[in-house]
């Protein structure tokens, strides 16, 4: 379907060689089948012809951010995007997309305002609160964080991810017998959930619960790949016991 598309679009290119939108077209069709470096030459043309050409510019930004390697890619994805805001102001994406790239960057408290930013323009942009607590715990702000995966949890109480960061979280306050409540749910929607799994045995390790911690452990050992440290921890526990 997309080869018989982009043959189509190239047709049109060779009657209207300054046309953004068709430049854009030919850009979708390549990012569909994977080939992004065709895809950036051709929303870059688009661009080109057409600076306010949003959906080539955004599209061009997203590739420079999440698929380039090259800091001033990054850089150059995130002045599109700054432009793109002053004209949409109420494209929740953006903000979204601009938070995205400086977590790229390691610029969390960059990333933390354009989170914020895009729960004003769309409070219901769970994914966000996601990442949002995501980078204020890894930050150490455990108690933002938490009242902010909360929120997601509110929004979408069937969102996995969500409750394992929550437990997570709560493991990084010490509060393992609550963080286990949460990996408790988790597992029983997703008994093959790893990390929930995993984690839940750590913190019965850590409550001293040797005998469980390694029942726990040898339960989730036949899922985990090879050089996974639930291998390892096995042979701790059991070190321990002997001892």
């Amino acid at each position: 379907m997309t080869a018989e598309a982009r043959e189509m679009f190239l047709k049109a290119r060779q009657f209207d060689e300054k046309s953004a939108d068709v430049w854009y077209n030919l850009g979708v069709t390549y990012l569909m089948d994977g080939m992004r470096k065709e895809a950036r030459d051709m929303f870059t043309r688009a661009v080109q012809l057409d600076p306010s050409h949003f959906r080539s510019k955004y599209n061009l930004a997203s590739l420079m951010i999440e698929r380039s390697s090259a800091r001033e890619d990054k850089r150059r994805g995130i002045v599109y995007l700054e432009e793109l805001w002053m004209d949409r102001k109420d494209d929740a994406r953006i903000p979204a997309q601009l938070a995205a790239a400086h977590i790229e960057l390691k610029e969390p408290t960059s990333a933390l305002f354009w989170y914020r930013t895009t729960l004003e323009v769309d409070p219901n942009h769970v994914s966000s609160m996601f990442n949002m607590a995501l980078t204020l715990s890894e930050m150490g702000q455990h108690k933002e964080g938490l009242e902010t995966v909360d929120l997601a949890i509110q929004k979408d109480p069937s969102y996995v991810k969500a409750r394992v960061l929550r437990g997570d979280i709560l493991t990084k306050m010490r509060q393992l017998e609550a963080a286990n409540e949460e990996f408790a749910r988790v597992l029983q929607v997703q008994p093959n959930n790893l990390l929930a799994g995993h984690n839940y045995c750590v913190n019965l390790f850590n409550l001293n619960r040797l005998h469980h911690a390694l029942q726990c452990m040898e339960k989730f050992a036949p899922i985990a790949p090879p050089g996974h440290e639930i291998h390892s921890h096995i042979n701790l526990i059991k070190s321990r016991l002997q001892s």
